[in-house]
């Protein structure tokens, strides 16, 4: 049979509890970081595509007052990526691009998340 646990008033809590052989939870330390993992849960599930602006210092051709956008495809699972530069932010341009992703990264594609597109 297990015995009753007496609390007496000259020995504080903590130590009752060692002597009895209980212990205390172990506290977890908490994590700063604020990295969440990836959606995809495998690959061709999730594709993110955006499209930047690329300024004149990284281009490493002769611009004659172009502008250069660059439209850039990544699968959140096995973080394959498409690059491709376009002279014109348009929907033109971007639908073409997206028509090459299965293709060139080899596998099918489920769902394509874009931001700020034209």
């Amino acid at each position: 049979m297990q015995e009753d646990i007496t609390l007496t008033d000259n020995l504080c809590i903590d130590s009752q509890i060692r002597k009895n052989g209980f212990k205390k939870p172990e506290k977890r330390a908490k994590s700063y970081t604020k990295y969440f993992g990836m959606g995809g849960k495998y690959p061709g599930d999730k594709v993110q595509a955006n499209i930047k602006y690329l300024p004149k210092e990284f281009i490493k051709f002769p611009t004659c007052c172009n502008r250069y956008y660059q439209i850039t495809a990544i699968d959140e699972y096995s973080r394959k990526r498409i690059l491709k530069i376009v002279k014109e932010k348009s929907s033109y341009e971007t639908g073409k691009f997206l028509e090459t992703p299965e293709t060139e990264m080899g596998f099918k594609i489920k769902t394509i998340q874009v931001d700020k597109w034209i």
